[in-house]
């Protein structure tokens, strides 16, 4: 109903218009100004309504697009949003695996270390096994003959220790040897 009362206000404007251009040829033949005069002010009036009534119409179609708008504007932001959520928990989950990553990297490094560990363990076996092969033999040849010196006490240490190059030492302590040996 609205577009069609606007549609017949604008005919009405344009009938005035049209009056007011017969009324001035009329007032100028006649020489009464009454008949320019009211289709002037009657097609004035008109126009002032429409114009009224378009900007009322604008700003209802301006508050529509606004108000849609504001809509699409809010969606966006829901949906940036959750992306940008989507991408905090992305980040999230690359960090862990990038710690677990760098944790496998730690376990490496204790592996390594182990590894040494095991070989210094097995060279101080090697070390004991030929200080307890060094005693024994010292203790035999003691026991045997207790006032010679055996000339074969350090060849029996160079078969025995070949691999643990232990250097004959006056004192058995085992912190000195460890010391001399550094484990």
């Amino acid at each position: 109903m609205k577009a069609n009362n606007l549609d017949g206000l604008e005919i009405a404007e344009y009938l005035s218009l049209i009056g007011a251009v017969v009324g001035s040829v009329a007032a100028v033949i006649s020489q009464q100004v009454i008949y320019a005069a009211v289709p002037l002010s009657l097609s004035l009036l008109l126009n002032l309504f429409n114009r009224y009534r378009w900007e009322q119409v604008s700003r209802q179609s301006l508050a529509s697009l606004i108000s849609q708008l504001d809509q699409k504007l809010a969606s966006v932001k829901n949906l940036t949003e959750e992306r940008v959520d989507a991408l905090r928990e992305d980040i999230a989950h690359l960090n862990q695996e990038a710690q677990k990553i760098q944790g496998s990297q730690d376990i490496k490094g204790i592996i390594a270390a182990m590894l040494q560990l095991q070989g210094q363990i097995l060279t101080l076996e090697q070390s004991v096994q030929a200080i307890a092969a060094q005693l024994e033999y010292l203790t035999q040849t003691t026991t045997s003959q207790p006032n010679q010196p055996s000339p074969d006490i350090y060849s029996s240490r160079s078969q025995t220790s070949a691999s643990s190059e232990i250097k004959p030492t006056t004192s058995l302590d085992p912190q000195e040897i460890l010391k001399r040996y550094q484990w």
